[in-house]
């Protein structure tokens, strides 16, 4: 672990002034978060991958953090037909508002909400 997360006398001396959370840890956090807007719940299949993502600020230690995200492009599996692929716009924000993180996910559901496993 680098001291910027870890030893608060060492990041205080950064251009953060403290320590702050590491990036792939609120990535981890954001994934349980997004998995909470319920419009993939019996219905993913498999993530598929990320695309452009940017840790654009800092979370810091003792931020409450959140996920927006916007669907981006939809379509069907060239090879199932009962399969789609989503494209989605998602941000990571911090309890101000201030966007922390952002990219798009890329996510096969099945295209029946019916569907049941």
């Amino acid at each position: 672990m680098h001291p910027l997360h870890t030893n608060q006398e060492y990041a205080q001396r950064t251009q953060f002034g403290g320590r702050i959370f590491h990036g792939p840890g609120a990535l981890a956090i954001a994934f349980g978060l997004e998995m909470r807007l319920g419009w993939k719940e019996d219905s993913a299949i498999a993530f598929l991958g990320i695309h452009d993502w940017k840790l654009v600020a800092p979370v810091r230690i003792g931020d409450t953090i959140s996920v927006r995200e916007e669907v981006m492009e939809l379509r069907p599996s060239a090879s199932k037909a009962d399969r789609g692929v989503v494209t989605t716009r998602v941000e990571i924000l911090n309890q101000r508002g201030e966007v922390c993180q952002e990219g798009s996910w890329v996510v096969l559901l099945y295209r029946s909400a019916a569907h049941t496993l």
